[in-house]
């Protein structure tokens, strides 16, 4: 298992790695970066990972997309909050998670009313969109 971070330091990397998880930090220099999109392509290729997940905007965008141009086969990502769903992303942002949800093999999220959005507001695939809190249950 590796994570990788687009972005260097924090609580969670050095927690992480006294788990003995391999953590990749990139620099982050602005907000949209091609070499970002790139270093990650770089370290699929590398890696050759057989799931990648993401989490988080920037994560889900260059993620998603590094791992379809390096032919991962299972490609999953996040929605954490529904705030961020239509309220503070953007138009142009909102079509570019849609696109990507195409080659996005799951979508999973962590409330009813994150994915009942994504669903029911944003035309998602019902069966690509997850509430994460069900696989807890018994």
């Amino acid at each position: 298992m590796t994570v990788v971070s687009l972005s260097k330091g924090g609580y969670w990397a050095d927690e992480i790695r006294k788990l003995n998880i391999e953590v990749i930090e990139l620099e982050r220099r602005s907000g949209k970066e091609l070499r970002r999109l790139l270093k990650l392509i770089e370290i699929f290729k590398d890696k050759k990972p057989q799931i990648v997940h993401t989490s988080a905007t920037s994560a889900n965008f260059y993620g998603r997309i590094a791992a379809r141009l390096t032919n991962v086969p299972i490609i999953i990502s996040s929605e954490r909050n529904s705030v961020e769903i239509g309220a503070y992303k953007t138009r142009t942002q909102l079509m570019i998670d849609k696109s990507l949800s195409f080659f996005t093999d799951a979508i999973i999220c962590n409330s009813h009313h994150a994915s009942d959005t994504l669903i029911r507001n944003h035309g998602y695939k019902k069966d690509k969109v997850s509430k994460s809190f069900n696989y807890l249950r018994s």
